[in-house]
């Protein structure tokens, strides 16, 4: 099963982030990825393989707010162009996914028709391009109409170059939100964001 992370607060997001990933690797995955806002739009990084092997071929960026995920293939092979986050067509929303969509490829067909360019085989992606679709003026707003059209099951965390929040969403698929000090995490699990925070609020 995949793994989630999300962050936003003044740490680095990506140290963060890589480490609470590591800590998830009971789930299992094949290959990993994260997204850093840094101030000149989204820095997105993936490797296949583990964290604990790969986390030094990550140059790290600047940022304090940002998503990771390791993927455990279902849809599309073991590939860097396959793993999270995943993005939109001008590169200003990142994504990471767990679950399964059950419509994706009508979302995908519709998407492409509409002129979307997909770099991936995932069912996730079309989570990222759902959103563009719907605007990115209001991120709140275009999340909740991309997740409507969604069939199946979801844990997702968005983040956007602009945008000085994350937003999440569940459907079925785990996902816990952790309370820090001026700082608040996502997560598949809780034990992914311990060593940080102690108070925790499960989704509904």
């Amino acid at each position: 099963m995949c793994g989630i992370a999300g962050y936003i607060g003044s740490k680095n997001a990506q140290t963060v982030l890589l480490d609470s990933l590591q800590r998830v690797t009971y789930r299992g995955y094949d290959s990993f990825g994260v997204a850093v806002r840094n101030g000149n739009g989204i820095r997105c990084q993936k490797a296949v393989g583990t964290v604990e092997g790969g986390r030094n071929a990550i140059k790290r960026v600047e940022g304090t707010a940002g998503i990771g995920h390791t993927r455990w293939a279902t849809v599309g092979k073991v590939s860097e162009e396959n793993a999270h986050p995943h993005m939109d067509c001008g590169d200003s929303i990142a994504v990471v996914h767990n679950g399964d969509i059950e419509n994706y490829v009508e979302l995908r067909r519709r998407l492409i028709a509409d002129g979307h360019r997909f770099r991936s085989e995932t069912d996730s992606e079309v989570i990222a391009h759902l959103i563009e679709a719907h605007g990115t003026s209001d991120m709140l707003s275009a999340v909740r109409h991309a997740v409507k059209e969604i069939e199946g099951s979801y844990a997702i965390v968005v983040l956007h170059e602009k945008a000085d929040e994350l937003i999440a969403a569940r459907q079925e698929s785990p996902l816990v939100l952790a309370i820090g000090e001026h700082e608040t995490f996502a997560a598949s699990d809780a034990p992914a964001v311990l060593p940080y925070a102690n108070k925790f609020v499960y989704m509904e």
